[in-house]
């Protein structure tokens, strides 16, 4: 499927369900504005201490968890399912250890990306006395980046319960992500104009960009899906 045509299918899968879908980001909204009230006072309160960096850690934590749920519900709307507000909190009633674990390693190996971009992205501003404040942010974002890219059908395999085992569901999404890396950075970074404009009414209009983001993704997944089945066909 080309990217527009990807685009243009989520809208209107999005269309069947999008009140229940605004609900869940509205409840993540809300949730993501509370964790970041309370690291911003734990900031304030405790700066560069380890209750800062322990808040840190439990705020990505619930945040991926979240977004996991609505990943889970846009997935239900693809196959035709109904989406449920309760699926937002998918990993608390559901037993996905695996999933936990996926989670876990994408945060350890962002940190360590991200480590590394900073470390050899700053050497030339320090080498010629330059400080550069912008650089964590960058590294991260970039690490980020490189990390959803690499781990993307995992997740979705692990939901739909192709794969059992985070670290199977890895390998087979890296086989599945084989010449698509280029295509699913290039439907991510289609959304783009969407989300600024989405900003424009105080950031309301998120609430439905962001689900047809996700229902997008979630096709780009079953896509995925009907390459791997092609290829294997293909080879017998």
């Amino acid at each position: 499927m080309g990217l527009k045509e990807i685009r243009r299918f989520s809208k209107e899968k999005l269309k069947e369900n999008w009140k229940v879908l605004v609900v869940i980001q509205t409840i993540i909204f809300f949730i993501g504005v509370g964790l970041s009230a309370w690291l911003v006072g734990t900031t304030m309160l405790f700066p560069g201490s380890i209750l800062q960096i322990m808040v840190e850690l439990i705020m990505y934590g619930l945040m991926a968890v979240f977004i996991t749920g609505s990943a889970a519900a846009c997935l239900k709307v693809l196959k035709g399912e109904e989406a449920k507000v309760e699926q937002v909190f998918y990993l608390f009633r559901n037993k996905t250890k695996q999933v936990l674990w996926l989670i876990f390693r994408k945060f350890i190996i962002t940190l360590l990306i991200a480590f590394l971009i900073n470390f050899f992205g700053g050497i030339i501003p320090y080498a010629i006395g330059l400080d550069d404040p912008y650089m964590p942010a960058i590294s991260s974002f970039l690490a980020s980046v490189i990390v959803e890219l690499r781990y993307f059908p995992a997740l979705y395999l692990l939901l739909e319960g192709e794969e059992e085992i985070s670290r199977k569901a890895i390998w087979r999404g890296n086989d599945m992500m084989h010449k698509n890396y280029i295509r699913l950075l290039g439907l991510c970074l289609s959304f783009l104009p969407w989300m600024l404009l989405a900003l424009i009414p105080c950031g309301l209009g998120l609430l439905i960009v962001t689900p047809w983001y996700q229902i997008s993704l979630a096709v780009f997944y079953t896509d995925l899906k009907r390459q791997e089945k092609s290829k294997i066909e293909k080879g017998h």
